[in-house]
């Protein structure tokens, strides 16, 4: 019977227990060796998952029985002849759905694949429309690729292989589709070589292989859609399906073509109803248009003259242009003449500048000449004067010689008692007695009493600078045991030990500073160190609270008022290496904090108060930790109550958040409650454990305070004996310094008596001296040597008195060179004045020439650039062409006249009175408007006429062959009908022109009793659907060139009778010449059916003992049970 077989699984050796019965009856359940899938995976559609002991036994492999060793030989016989071209000649499954490998070899015919449900029968389906390059859409089950090939981790690709008859002789192309279930991507080849899925499209549509067509490939879950087509959309299937689908575009054409003729009529009656329209509004313009025609010739002779002015204004500019050229060369040539007049003024200033010059030469050598003989006239002048200066010297001295002679004897008698008043003195006067040794021994003791001084005050020294180094490090330990006492330092230093190691050194840098008052305004920080944790109960937990919610950088960071102090902050920190955030807060600090309500709330539900309220702090440090810590909306709750424990599902925590508390901190947690920035009723909550203060802990110090302080008491000890002998030593100087002072004093008195003696022996001596040297005076030698130099003198008087008289003739004479010098320079200076006051006037004349002809320059460039500005107006306005020049030749040929054409033009013009004044725009739109509609019009005509003739050929081919097509599918579909009892008809529903609404109705009669009715999906049962569809489709076989037809699972519904006839049918209509090969997929068939030659039966079973149940089964004992029931 043209049975194959395949393998099936093998019963577990060993399991003697029964083997499960089939799903249903069977009469040819020997006959219907089929194909066992291997493995059991998951189909992709969700299909059950096989049991552990099935997918134990999974690819077990058994040779075939003898019955289909003989049909596989008959087959082989018979050959591939029977295979029309595009149909299937075998399919090979590799991991794909719920097989792990399978190769079904179809017959030439009519094939009926038989199986229980889930067994695996539309993976046969679902293979054949995916290896032929269809979509997962024709199938109607998952979407992607991926999902059809077999569930199994270890499991990426899955492989369809198709072989196909090809249209040449021994021509089997092979399609090979792998799929790539991670990516969803699949590679294509054709007899092995690797290609697009386009070529592969290409073969299968050369092949009239129509996957999409439910006409031809009736997947399961499209069975339902085919019953419920629409008249129309079954039509337009039957159409693909006939012949190579000619009918099916002709029909679309026309359709297209239909759509474009009632758009272009459309279009056609909406030109004519505007180009109506249009006119009509057009005729009720003219007498407007003609008006506005007037006004128009008045606008457009304006227009002329507005054209023309700006060249009349140009023509006159430019005769001001060169008016203004022609002043500029006159001006040229005045300066040239002035320059002239110049030129010839400037000799006689020359010459007379060098005759002035040789008269102040001849001058200054007479200036020069009286200049020497004025100081030589002066020279002996003063010698002269000096003589007599000398002659009177010597007469007073010998009138003081003669004075002198007069008082001797009364000066040594004078000498004689002061030399013997002092002798009386020194001998008798106490105050001039000189004790030698007591003077001695008073200097020796002063020189003691310095030297023990001395020697004290280094001893001071030594133990003064011996108390400097242990002063200074007493004074540094001090401030250092006060700084270690102190909640700064404290800060400070536990800001160092999490992490900011230069803490210390930027907060000792900021604090000289404010003590130096370097900084120009207040600074703050680190904020640490500003803040005051309030003392109480709750102080520390208080201090977590407030330590977890501020930012960590915050704590070290630094406020200031100015721009500039931030800047010194930041340059410091760079210095040092610190790490520090530094702000400038200009907010009001005097403002109260933003809060949203009372920090005493929740003090009914246990939260005392907020975090603002635990710790003491300037203001603008509290600010500063608001803006960036909103600690006002934090609320801090103590150990009152147990905020853990749940009553009713909820704990006190729930009832405070639930109050709008956004942030809370109990003992244990901190809760944040947050909402979404897109959806407002999402709430979020972000708890934190509490965690111990590191910062406002104070760090213990009292190990390194109590060394200090030993050191300090060491220092101390030491400075204090040190200071002891520092005290006795001052006090031994104290006692040296008064025995010296008064040694030094007893000296003093006795140094002054020695002095004093000293001077009267001194007087003494000079008074003997000057006594011994007394002589009597000698008046006449002394009037001798008087005479002599009075004559000497008289004499060198003479001789100067002489040579001041030469000297006195020659300054006499240079004087009068340098009068008549003096005089000839003013005459010269006179004509050199006049020579220059006339070169002068000249030059004032070149330069007011020169000055008047820039100004003409600067004119005429003006002129020129005015003139340039007009031109390019003129020319803006229009171009000065031939035809303009005769326009202008009648027109005004001056700017006043023709400002006054235009003003009068425009009189005229508005004297014309316009009741609609854009009628001629109008007018002149829709007459451009009617010639484009005219013309739209004509083509439109054209183009109706062109596409109604080439719809009208179309369907003279279409329309006919269409009819007779389905007027065939008629008859068979009625004949079909007849031979299961009932009625059948098919009918063409033709609309006129209107294609789209062309349609194909099935009209079906099962009962005596009825009339013929309109298949639809509401009026007919599903089995009664079903025959219908299955008889429609066998209708269409001996029409359609279509290589193969897929129907799964058609018979669902029918009742036993109209099952058993169109099973008859089918294997009547397999026996036909030239009917396509079929597949007929159903989960079960009735007993005793009708078989033949053309029928090829392939069976899908599961389950653990298959295996034996194919075993069993041979040729032999089939034929004999076959015998025996009939």
């Amino acid at each position: 019977l043209g049975a194959r077989s395949a393998p099936v699984a093998r019963r577990p050796a060993g399991d003697r227990r029964s083997p499960h019965p089939p799903t249903h009856p069977l009469s040819l359940s020997p006959l219907l060796a089929g194909v066992q899938r291997e493995g059991g995976a998951p189909r992709a559609n969700g299909g059950r998952a096989p049991s552990a002991r099935r997918a134990a036994h999974c690819g077990a492999r058994v040779p075939p029985p003898p019955w289909a060793l003989a049909m596989g030989e008959k087959r082989k016989a018979g050959g591939s002849n029977d295979f029309l071209p595009g149909s299937i000649i075998s399919v090979e499954l590799t991991n794909f759905m719920t097989f792990s490998h399978v190769k079904f070899e179809p017959g030439p015919h009519l094939n009926l694949v038989i199986g229980p449900n889930g067994t695996g029968k539309s993976s046969l389906v679902c293979a054949i429309c995916l290896g032929l390059a269809s979509t997962t859409k024709v199938l109607g089950r998952a979407d992607k690729i991926g999902d059809f090939v077999k569930r199994d981790s270890s499991i990426q690709y899955g492989k369809v292989e198709i072989t196909l008859k090809g249209r040449r002789e021994g021509e089997t192309p092979v399609i090979t589709r792998r799929i790539n279930k991670r990516t969803n991507g699949s590679d294509w080849r054709i007899n092995g070589k690797e290609v697009s899925q386009k070529q592969v499209e290409e073969l299968v549509h050369s092949l009239n292989i129509q996957v999409g067509n439910l006409c031809q490939f009736l997947p399961q879950d499209k069975v339902v859609s085919f019953s419920a087509m629409k008249p129309h959309e079954l039509l337009q299937e039957t159409e693909k399906a006939l012949g190579d689908s000619t009918l099916y575009q002709q029909h679309q054409e026309l359709i297209a073509m239909r759509k474009d003729i009632r758009d272009v009529e459309s279009s056609a009656e909406n030109h004519a109803e505007k180009l109506e329209r249009l006119k009509k509004q057009n005729a009720a313009l003219e007498r407007d248009v003609e008006r506005n025609k007037e006004r128009d010739a008045i606008l457009a002779e304006v227009d002329l003259l507005k054209k023309k002015l700006p060249w009349l204004r140009y023509n006159e500019q430019k005769d001001v242009y060169l008016e203004a050229k022609e002043k500029v060369a006159e001006a040229k040539k005045n300066v040239a003449a002035r320059a002239k007049e110049v030129q010839a003024a400037d000799v006689p200033v020359a010459s007379l500048t060098t005759r002035s010059k040789k008269v102040q030469d001849s001058q200054l050598d007479a200036k020069k000449r009286i200049h020497t003989l004025t100081k030589n006239r002066d020279r002996v002048q003063r010698a002269l004067s000096a003589s007599e200066d000398k002659v009177s010297e010597v007469t007073e001295e010998l009138d003081a010689v003669k004075r002198e002679a007069q008082n001797f004897d009364k000066r040594k008698a004078d000498l004689e008692k002061k030399i013997e008043a002092i002798d009386h003195a020194l001998a008798n006067d106490p105050k001039l007695q000189v004790d030698a040794e007591a003077t001695k021994e008073a200097s020796n003791e002063k020189r003691k009493k310095a030297a023990e001084a001395r020697a004290i005050n280094e001893q001071i020294s030594d133990i003064e600078q011996d108390l400097k180094d242990p002063q200074s490090k007493m004074a540094h330990l001090a401030d250092k045991v006060k700084l270690i006492g102190s909640k700064r330092f404290k800060r400070v230093q536990a800001l160092e030990k999490i992490g900011n190691p230069n803490a210390g050194s930027m907060a000792k840098w900021v604090q000289e500073g404010k003590r130096s008052n370097a900084f120009k305004g207040r600074v703050w920080g680190p904020l640490a160190a500003e803040v005051d944790i309030r003392p109480g109960k709750y102080a520390r937990l208080y201090s977590n609270y407030l330590e977890q919610h501020v930012p960590r950088h915050l704590w070290g960071a630094y406020v200031t008022e100015e721009e500039a102090d931030r800047d010194r902050l930041i340059a410091q920190m760079k210095q040092l290496q610190h790490k520090a955030t530094v702000i400038r807060y200009t907010g009001d600090t005097g403002a109260p904090l933003d809060r949203k309500g009372p920090p005493d709330a929740f003090a009914a539900d246990g939260v005392a108060c907020t975090l603002d309220q635990v710790f003491e702090a300037p203001s603008i440090v509290k600010h500063v930790l608001q803006d960036n810590a909103n600690i006002t909306n934090a609320y801090c709750a103590d150990d009152r109550v147990n905020w853990e424990q749940v009553s009713q599902g909820r704990t006190p925590v729930d009832g405070v958040l639930a109050k709008g508390v956004r942030c809370l901190f109990t003992p244990q947690s901190r809760i944040i409650q947050k909402g979404s920035n897109y959806n407002a009723q999402s709430i979020s909550k972000e708890v934190n454990q509490i965690r111990p203060a590191r910062i406002f802990t104070e760090v213990s110090s009292a190990a390194e305070e109590a060394a200090l302080k030993k050191d300090l008491a060491q220092l101390k000890e030491g400075c204090a004996e040190l200071e002891g002998k520092l005290a006795e030593y001052k006090e031994r100087r104290k006692k040296v310094e008064r025995e010296e002072a008064q040694a030094r004093k007893l000296q003093e008195a006795l140094t002054k008596v020695h002095r004093e003696r000293s001077t009267k022996e001194a007087q003494r001596r000079a008074a003997e001296s000057k006594l011994a040297q007394m002589e009597p005076l000698n008046i006449e030698r002394a009037e001798q040597e008087a005479d002599a130099k009075l004559a000497k003198l008289a004499t060198k008087q003479a001789e100067q008195a002489l040579q001041l008289v030469g000297i006195v003739k020659e300054h006499m004479a240079a004087l009068s060179a340098y009068d008549g010098a003096q005089l000839e320079k003013l005459e010269l200076e006179t004509h050199l004045d006049a020579a220059k006051e006339a070169k002068k006037t000249a030059q004032a004349r070149m330069e007011k020439a020169e000055s008047l002809q820039l100004e003409l320059k600067a004119i005429l460039q003006k002129e020129k650039a005015n003139l340039k500005e007009l031109q390019e107006i003129a020319t803006a306005e229009c171009e000065l062409t031939d035809d303009l020049r005769e326009k202008f030749a009648s027109l005004p040929d001056t700017a006043d006249d023709c400002k006054e054409a235009i003003a009068e033009g425009k009189r005229k013009a508005d004297a014309v009175v316009l009741s609609n004044p854009d009628a001629l725009a109008e007018y002149q739109r829709r007459t451009k408007e009617i010639k484009v509609l005219e013309r739209k019009t004509k083509d439109s005509q054209a183009s109706y006429e062109a596409a109604k003739a080439e719809m009208d050929k179309i369907r003279s081919e279409w329309l006919p062959i269409l009819r007779a097509l389905v007027q065939r599918i008629s008859d068979a579909y009625a004949t079909n009908f007849a031979r299961i009892g009932c009625c059948g008809e098919v009918r063409l529903e033709e609309a006129g022109d209107d294609y789209e609404q062309y349609a194909v109705a099935i009209f079906v009669k099962f009962r005596d009793n009825e009339k013929l009715v309109r298949l639809t999906s509401q009026r007919q049962s599903g089995g009664e659907r079903s025959v219908s569809t299955m008889l429609y489709l066998l209708s269409l076989q001996s029409l359609t060139a279509t290589p193969f037809r897929v129907v799964d699972e058609i018979n669902q519904g029918m009742d036993p009778n109209n099952e058993r006839k169109i099973h008859q049918l089918l294997c009547r209509a397999a026996t036909a010449k030239g009917t396509p090969q079929c597949f007929v997929l159903t989960p079960k068939l009735l007993a005793d059916l009708e078989y033949n030659d053309a029928v090829t039966v392939m069976c899908i079973f599961n389950g653990p003992w298959i295996a034996d149940i194919a075993q069993d089964f041979s040729n032999q004992g089939f034929r004999k049970r076959i015998r025996a029931a009939a």
